[in-house]
C-alpha cells in the first residue's frame, strides 16, 4: 500500500510533493503500527479465519474510495485514507494471516506450505501489484475505478478463498 501510494500521489496524475506524500504515507503507516496487534487480538477472540475474510471484504469495498482519497492531491486527506487502509484493512489482514496460515497445514508440512504459499504470493502476486495498478491508471488515463475494480476483484476472490478454507 505505502509503495503505491507514494508513487501515486507524486505521479504527474495527482502532482504532490513529494515531501507531502513521504508525511501522509508516514502518518498512515503509524496508524498501522497500532492496528495490527489489534487485528492480532481479533483474531484470537474472533478467529483467524472470520477476522482475515472481514479485512479481504471491507478492503474489496475500500479499493476505489482508497485511490480516490489519494488522488485529491490534499496531504490531510490522502493521510486519513491511508491510516484507514492500514488500520481497517492492513490490520485485520497482517494481524489474523499467520494464524489462518497455520490453521491450513498440518504440523508435519507447516513451514514448507506457509512458506510456499505467502512467498510464493509475495514474489509473483503482491511485488508486481503496484506496477500493474501504475500500468492501468496510465492505461486508462488516470481512471481510478478501473484500478480500483482490479483490487476490488483481487480482494473478493481472496474473500472467496478464505470462505471455501474455513469449510475444509
Amino acid at each position: 500500500m505505502a509503495v503505491f501510494a507514494s508513487s501515486f500521489m507524486t505521479s504527474n496524475v495527482v502532482g504532490m510533493a513529494k515531501f507531502d506524500a513521504l508525511l501522509a504515507v508516514s502518518a498512515g503507516t503509524l496508524v498501522g503500527v497500532v492496528a495490527t496487534p489489534l487485528g492480532g487480538l481479533a483474531s484470537d477472540r474472533f478467529g483467524a479465519d472470520r477476522v482475515l475474510a472481514t479485512g479481504s471484504l471491507i478492503g474489496a469495498f475500500y479499493a476505489v474510495p482508497f485511490l480516490l482519497g489519494l488522488q485529491t492531491g490534499n496531504a490531510v486527506i490522502a493521510a486519513l485514507t491511508v491510516a484507514f487502509g492500514y488500520g481497517a484493512v492492513v490490520s485485520l489482514t497482517s494481524g489474523s494471516q499467520g494464524a489462518f496460515l497455520a490453521g491450513l497445514f498440518q504440523a508435519r508440512a507447516r513451514f514448507s506450505g506457509i512458506a510456499l504459499a505467502r512467498e510464493t504470493n509475495g514474489a509473483l502476486i503482491a511485488g508486481f501489484t503496484p506496477f500493474v495498478l501504475t500500468w492501468i491508471l496510465h492505461a486508462s488515463g488516470g481512471n481510478v475505478l478501473a484500478a480500483g475494480a482490479v483490487v476490488s476483484a483481487a480482494l473478493l476472490v481472496s474473500f472467496a478463498s478464505i470462505i471455501v478454507a474455513m469449510r475444509r
